[in-house]
């Protein structure tokens, strides 16, 4: 990549960085530490993805949108030569869709030119707006294995769609043609950080290598160029420390044209685990000089970006316990969470007779999966004021990439029904450099079995419900129907027997950690309500 030279962040005008910012908002807005921001042209994607070629002769077809005239690609087939993969010598070509869909044109080949017998297409021009493909198979049809597929965009004009996941996508059969090309024109990442430095390498054992550290996050990804300011002929490769495995290499001794024979690269690393890697540059063949490494990072902003209460082991998701698609089918549409500060309503919690037994969090750029220990669980316990005391923990928690609110990760927590009734539950989702969150995440769902909602200011079970969901029968109803607590379709004699039995329980609405309402004029309307009982109106229902 020599002919493309980059300014440091300090020298770029403030408007230029701050469009930049603005083209990927999909990222993290401020650069990690030992990064800046990256100029502003041109602007910089990268992505990759996994695939394997077997059985013997087979062939993947990848599709990367629309590209324009003057973008500049760089295609790199990446395996057994720069362990990341076993396949050893592959070939990877260019097409475009031209007039004919299913028989591309064919723009640009390698077989070799990367590093060992990896294949690289380094800095290909686009000639025309077109749709583009990449095909990836061995350059010796006997061999199978596995394999990354990395490209490197640079393009001064109009983006390519971004990634909503930080996920390694993968390949999957059949997509040995063009016609069923495997989807990747969505799987862009802008590149919004770079780390730049410079130094120079001897000829001896000692002083032929540098190391520099970088912190990174699962679901990263890194591109390094190493451009040889000299005549030393460089080597790179991105090293887990910690079991000194290395991720990602480029020994230096690819087949490359002119003027890129001394430089090194690693295109569109997906990082797979938190933790501190290194950059080691070395020097081959007893060769010694200066150099400039860039290390370009793409990083998602972890974010929250919806809540969700559904009906568990219900009709609506085939009453099954198990998490999947199907609890996208028992999402209560009229509940919302109870944020913090925010006022209790009816809206924030149901009457479903199995208690709260199913959450969902949709979490945008999520790099890993979660567990119980990324969370905490309170419950409310007793009238107001609340006393907060350990929840159960969930019996599943699950994640479905792309599934939640705006291709985000949805993850599912499940608990046993009958677990947590008529209570509040408090779910903390806590920050951590595992999951990427800058701040801690606190919402609430509650539940009172049996309340129908004929009083907003106030959640409190009476006789009156019961005569209301007798009065409400019906062989089939919806979703949010108010009076179908065991979430069956139907309001009959079975809801109406929930009712009765709940009478007077009640949900506290009043609480510091929800709203500053008066909690004692909430106090006085229970007890004028229960004064007012008497237990032969319920008979005449």
């Amino acid at each position: 990549m020599p002919a493309v030279r980059y300014r440091h962040a300090a020298a770029v005008p403030r408007a230029e960085r701050l469009e930049c910012r603005l083209l990927c908002t999909s990222q993290a807005t401020e650069p990690p530490e030992g990064f800046a921001a990256t100029p502003e042209n041109p602007h910089l994607f990268q992505l990759v993805a996994g695939g394997e070629i077997a059985p013997v002769g087979d062939v993947d077809f990848f599709r990367l949108g629309r590209l324009h005239q003057a973008d500049v690609v760089t295609i790199a087939q990446s395996a057994g030569g720069s362990v990341r993969g076993t396949l050893w010598d592959s070939e990877v070509a260019l097409f475009r869709v031209g007039a004919n869909p299913e028989v591309p044109l064919q723009v640009a080949i390698d077989n070799d030119g990367g590093s060992g017998d990896d294949s690289l297409i380094l800095r290909f021009s686009i000639p025309a707006d077109d749709v583009y493909l990449v095909r990836a198979r061995a350059g010796d049809v006997r061999r199978t294995g596995t394999y990354e597929l990395s490209a490197w965009l640079e393009t001064g004009g109009a983006a390519p769609a971004l990634a909503s996941d930080p996920g390694l996508p993968t390949e999957a059969e059949p997509n040995d043609s063009a016609a069923t090309a495997i989807d990747l024109s969505a799987a862009w990442r802008a590149v919004p950080f770079v780390s730049s430095s410079t130094g120079a390498l001897g000829s001896t054992a000692a002083t032929g290598v540098t190391e520099q550290p970088y912190a990174l996050r699962a679901g990263d990804v890194v591109t390094v160029v190493v451009d040889s300011t000299s005549t030393l002929d460089a080597a790179v490769s991105l090293v887990d420390p910690n079991s000194d495995a290395v991720l990602a290499a480029d020994r230096g001794d690819s087949n490359r044209r002119a003027g890129d024979v001394r430089d090194a690269y690693v295109f569109a690393c997906h990082i797979p685990r938190t933790g501190t890697y290194v950059v080691r540059v070395a020097a081959n063949s007893g060769t010694a000089g200066a150099y400039r490494a860039d290390v370009y990072l793409s990083r998602d902003e972890t974010t929250v970006v919806g809540h969700h209460l559904f009906y568990n082991n219900s009709s609506y998701d085939g009453r099954s316990p198990a998490t999947g698609s199907a609890d996208d089918d028992a999402i209560a549409p009229d509940k919302t969470a109870l944020l913090p500060g925010g006022q209790a309503t009816a809206a924030n919690f149901t009457s479903y007779a199995a208690g709260i037994n199913g959450v969902m969090v949709d979490v945008k750029a999520l790099p890993a999966d979660l567990t119980a220990g990324d969370f905490d669980f309170a419950m409310s316990r007793g009238a107001a004021p609340v006393e907060w005391v350990a929840a159960p923990q969930p019996a599943l928690i699950s994640r479905r990439a792309g599934a939640g609110d705006g291709g985000s990760n949805r993850v599912t927590l499940t608990w046993p029904d009958g677990a947590i009734v008529d209570r509040w539950l408090r779910i903390t989702l806590k920050s951590s450099i595992d999951n990427g969150l800058a701040a801690d995440d606190v919402f609430s769902f509650g539940n009172l079995v049996g309340e129908t909602g004929d009083d907003p200011t106030e959640a409190l079970v009476t006789p009156a419900d019961a005569a209301r969901t007798r009065a409400a029968r019906s062989a089939a109803c919806g979703l949010t129907d108010p009076f179908d607590f065991n979430r069956d379709g139907r309001v009959n004699s079975l809801d109406q027997a929930i009712a009765r039995s709940r009478a007077f329980h009640t949900l506290p609405l009043s609480d510091p950690t929800f709203s500053a309402m008066a909690s004692a004029s909430a106090a006085e309307r229970t007890a004028n309500r229960r004064a007012a009982y008497r237990p032969w109106d319920d008979l005449l229902h």
